[in-house]
């Protein structure tokens, strides 16, 4: 109950738009709540995020890289934001090793349309770098339907994805099925948004089985999906085989 409560007063806070105002409002606490995040925050420029994309590349890890940022609420702003993806595209580029370009979507205008959003997002695909991908972030469960929406849109056309699920959501085993139909990567997380019980599971022990029994879900599937895309490859090398056979029997 406490690491319940305390949850909700952490996430009402994070995503308080007049107490982050407040913080930001002199030198002094915006500099204590930069000390507070600097583990999860790579840099407060590009040029800074990049040294430790640099940095954590050549100590052998993965890596991803966001523009910070999520909720935009007013549409002609999507432009600069757009931007700042495509320039950390281009940075990503001279980076190398194992490194992603993630992106929010609602940063990016979902909640003004999933077209307007995908539209958006199709001006950074076209400067990843070559062999990049673009991981998509997960959002609130009222998000996460057009979240998946834009992920098989995109991944229709052909571009680079890894899409993010989360294990707490309720509807996340049918949400995998479709993503690996589509051939679509998954990066599984546990779920950091609050959210009511009837659309996610309680942190704690039961998002932990939640967890545990998707992973195995995927696991399961992706397994059956390459089967499934064996057999008919394994039938035609072997009908080519039997002609090929057939043709030496022939002249013999």
């Amino acid at each position: 109950m406490v690491s319940g409560l305390r949850r909700r007063v952490l996430y009402g806070l994070a995503t308080n738009a007049r107490f982050e105002s407040l913080v930001c409002s002199n030198e002094l606490t915006r500099d204590l709540a930069y000390r507070a995040a600097r583990r999860y925050v790579a840099g407060r420029t590009l040029d800074e995020a990049v040294l430790t994309v640099h940095r954590l590349v050549e100590s052998g890890l993965g890596v991803s890289l966001d523009v910070f940022g999520e909720g935009l609420d007013d549409e002609t702003a999507a432009g600069g934001v757009v931007d700042a993806y495509r320039a950390a595209a281009r940075a990503l580029s001279a980076v190398g090793g194992d490194v992603y370009l993630e992106i929010v979507p609602s940063h990016l205008g979902i909640d003004f349309g999933v077209n307007v959003c995908r539209g958006h997002v199709e001006q950074i695909v076209e400067v990843l770098p070559a062999g990049g991908r673009l991981e998509i972030s997960a959002e609130e469960g009222r998000r996460t339907p057009h979240i998946i929406e834009l992920t098989l849109g995109l991944a229709r056309v052909g571009a680079p994805l890894v899409a993010t699920v989360q294990a707490n959501l309720r509807r996340s085993t049918s949400d995998v099925d479709r993503l690996i139909e589509a051939g679509v990567p998954i990066r599984l997380c546990k779920g950091a948004y609050v959210e009511d019980a009837d659309i996610a599971y309680p942190w704690g022990e039961q998002t932990d089985i939640a967890f545990l029994g998707l992973a195995h879900h995927i696991h399961a599937e992706v397994a059956n999906w390459r089967w499934q895309r064996m057999i008919p490859s394994f039938a035609r090398r072997c009908s080519r085989l039997c002609r090929v056979r057939r043709s030496k029997c022939s002249s013999e």
